[in-house]
């Protein structure tokens, strides 16, 4: 038997012959198996297997890759390309091309026998350089839809085609059913262009499954598309009725460009709306709109507008859906009158600046007009009142706010909504808008009231429940106002605050025009008084009449007050508490020079307050001094002066210096003080010894502020031996000091008879 010869080829495996059949040498493994055959005689021998690159000549290039296998019983072997020769490492990864196998079977180390011709195969693994790709045939004949490229169509027998590798095998998958498509050259595939696949209404996704010459297959999505077959419903035209047009009254441009006939078409629906001027056919604007199912807009630029010209317009539509279906039936017509003619210009605008009303004079046929500050409209803020050729804006209340002067304009527009040019400007300012924000109250010890305020107001004003409906009424003009910064400091004027109980304060940030903000979330309980009674008049001031009293002797001791009475009564008002003395500036107490008795009130008006001069205390000629009222919180009122008040039992403090400046004579020295005293009277006892010159004759002699008082004995009237002589100084009242005693001895009396 002729022995079997060794042989050598890519695997027949599944995993490594991959090509459409299963012994082609094609496969997408890049480490692929090699199998092969000898003579099963050699059981057990080694192979050594060698994989090497070749090119279209067959001439081999690149690294050797080699790899051992056994072979078995059946002569069979197999192994999987090894790593290049003479280096170990992991399986190689061979690059696309074509490569040629060879085999040596091994005696040893000796090679027993070679393969006779070497084994070839395809390694083949790219990805394809075209993606697969398809769908309805992009042109008019297969795509009827509002383009050619939006995959909608109403053929039922559409052509499909697309783009793949050349070479490729191309199955088209739709629903359920696959069709094998052609493929040229160039890599372009078609399907039904013969139109003998029929399919139905729907939306369909064509599945592209491509198979090359190795095996590799891929199948993605192709592109969507539609067939609709349904009649879509007539368009129905109508005027925008909701944005005030009215069949009998014109159509403005403005009007026009943004929309004044609206059309009712299926959604995705393409209706075509022909504009037609009624008078010149040749003047028309036809409009593509794209139907929502519900009413749209058909608008126009300013150029179509102007190129249909004014008077009557005809609109008509026909419709064809997005599938290229056409409606059965055109639209209703509907007509409409375009005016585009503006009213004349508005006079310069005038303003109150009062009221803040604003007036120009408009065109007869302008039956609205609108106000702009700058490039805004401002209109809503103001109402408006068009007659007699004459613009009116009144500002709304609390609405409007222009604190510095703003350029205003004024715009016409005629029943058509044509607007005019604007008016010249008009520097506007005024504000009757509040501050928004509600301020808050914090009440302070010093009867001051910190109000805080929000942003746009500069100051607040303080309202209290006055009167029997305590009806909330401003009391601002009670304090003055310091605003810092976000705070407003509220002080009491000096006489103008009295609340004796707790009120409750509210308070109202203001701005610069005066306009008030919502009042504050809270009140302040608040107490303070600085307002004093009622001023007292004269005849409510009595005072008894000032009388000397008489010496007395008491102990041998003179008493020194010898002025008595002197008291004052003053009636004080229900909103005093009592009463004051003070010196005529006012301000100088003197109260506490005398006893004072309040009294109680006598009826509801009045109290009595009496004031009895303390001993030694009072000293005060006419109008020197006054009484003031004083209510609770130390209030006083303005001093009622006592003009004819005259009283003095304040005694000079310093007794004289008495001194017997020659015995023989008995002539007596006294000094004293002549700020404070005006003469200097001698006592025995309680009887005095200068009164007439009975006793002594006085001589006095001023120096300074000191007077010096010679009392010479009158002859024949001194009889004394160790008599206690008193020396008082004596003010201008007859109020006596202090005494200085002297024992004195001196007689100038004759016997009574004649020895």
């Amino acid at each position: 038997t002729t022995p079997t010869a060794l042989t050598a080829r890519l695997s027949r495996s599944p995993d490594s012959d991959t090509g459409i059949l299963s012994d082609d040498g094609v496969t997408n493994n890049a480490s692929p198996w090699i199998e092969g055959s000898v003579d099963p005689s050699n059981l057990g021998k080694t192979v050594k297997i060698s994989v090497r690159a070749v090119d279209v000549t067959g001439t081999a290039f690149g690294p050797t890759y080699q790899s051992e296998a056994e072979v078995a019983k059946d002569g069979q072997f197999y192994a999987r390309i090894g790593p290049v020769s003479g280096t170990t490492g992991p399986y190689p990864v061979l690059a696309d091309g074509s490569y040629a196998v060879t085999a040596q079977l091994m005696n040893g180390t000796s090679v027993q026998e070679s393969t006779a011709s070497a084994g070839r195969f395809t390694v083949d693994t790219k990805e394809y350089y075209i993606r697969p790709s398809g769908g309805i045939k992009n042109d008019a004949t297969n795509d009827t839809g509002s383009f050619n490229s939006d995959n909608l169509t109403k053929d039922t027998t559409p052509e499909l085609s697309g783009m793949v590798d050349a070479g490729l095998a191309v199955t088209i998958t739709l629903g359920s059913n696959s069709y094998n498509a052609s493929v040229n050259g160039g890599g372009v595939w078609s399907l039904n262009s013969d139109q003998t696949i029929t399919l139905a209404q729907g939306k369909y996704t064509p599945l592209i499954t491509v198979t090359d010459v190795a095996g590799n297959t891929e199948t993605v999505a192709g592109t969507s598309f539609e067939i609709d077959t349904t009649v879509p419903p007539t368009p129905a035209l109508s005027l925008d009725s909701a944005a005030g047009l009215d069949p009998t009254a014109a159509t403005t441009a403005s009007e026009m460009i943004a929309g004044a006939v609206l059309v009712t078409a299926e959604a995705g629906a393409r209706a075509s709306v022909t504009f037609v001027n009624a008078a010149d056919s040749s003047k028309s604007v036809p409009k593509l709109v794209t139907g929502t199912g519900t009413a749209t807009k058909v608008t126009l630029s300013a150029n179509e507008v102007s190129s249909l010209g004014e008077g009557t317009i005809n609109v008509n539509a026909t419709l064809t859906d997005a599938a290229g279906n056409a409606a059965l039936a055109a639209s209703n017509q509907v007509a409409l009158t375009l005016d585009t003619t503006a009213p004349a210009q508005p006079g310069t605008p005038t303003f109150n600046t009062t009221t803040g009303v604003i007036e120009s004079t408009v065109a007869s046929d302008v039956t609205s007009a609108k106000l702009f500050a700058g490039a805004t409209e401002v209109t809503s803020l103001f109402t408006v009142a068009v007659a007699n050729s004459k613009a009116t804006f009144t500002p709304r209340s609390a609405q409007v706010e222009y604190t510095t002067a703003t350029n205003f304009t004024v715009k016409g527009t005629d029943l058509a909504g044509n607007d005019s040019a604007s008016s010249s400007t008009l520097a506007y300012s005024y504000d009757n808008k509040p501050p928004a924000t509600a301020p808050t109250l914090t009440a302070r010890t010093d009867g001051k009231v910190s109000v805080v305020i929000g942003a746009g107001a500069t100051s607040a004003r303080l309202y209290a429940p006055v009167g029997l409906n305590n009806a909330s009424t401003d009391i601002s003009t009670k304090f003055t106002k310091v605003t810092s910064g976000s705070v407003v400091t509220l002080t009491p004027i000096a006489g103008q605050v009295e609340y004796l109980s707790p009120i409750s304060l509210t308070a109202k940030a203001i701005d610069e025009a005066g306009n008030e903000s919502p009042g504050s979330t809270g009140t302040l309980s608040y107490t303070y008084d600085n307002t004093p009674p009622v001023a007292l008049i004269e005849s409510n001031v009595t005072f008894g009449t000032p009388a000397l009293q008489a010496i007395n002797l008491s102990g041998g001791v003179i008493i020194g007050r010898v002025m008595t009475g002197g008291t004052i009564t003053a009636k004080i008002g229900a909103d005093a508490t009592t009463a004051r003395l003070f010196l005529a500036n006012g301000t100088t107490d003197i109260t506490d020079q005398f006893t004072v008795t309040p009294g109680t009130f006598a009826d509801a008006a009045t109290r009595t307050i009496t004031f009895t001069p303390r001993e030694s205390k009072v000293d005060y000629a006419a109008g020197t001094i006054g009484v003031k009222a004083l209510d609770s919180a130390g209030n006083a009122s303005t001093l009622f002066t006592l003009a004819s008040y005259t009283f003095d039992n304040k005694a000079p403090t310093s007794a004289p210096n008495v001194v017997l400046i020659n015995k023989a004579t008995g002539v007596i020295k006294a000094t004293y003080d002549n700020r404070y005293a005006t003469k200097v009277d001698l006592y025995e006892g309680s009887t005095l010894l200068t009164a007439n010159s009975n006793k002594f004759t006085a001589t006095p002699a001023v120096t300074g502020n000191n007077t010096a008082v010679t009392f010479t004995p009158v002859t024949g009237a001194i009889e004394y031996s160790a008599t206690a002589i008193s020396a008082y100084a004596v003010d201008g009242t007859g109020n006596l000091s202090p005494a200085t005693t002297l024992t004195y001895s001196y007689d100038n009396t004759p016997p009574i008879s004649t020895p």
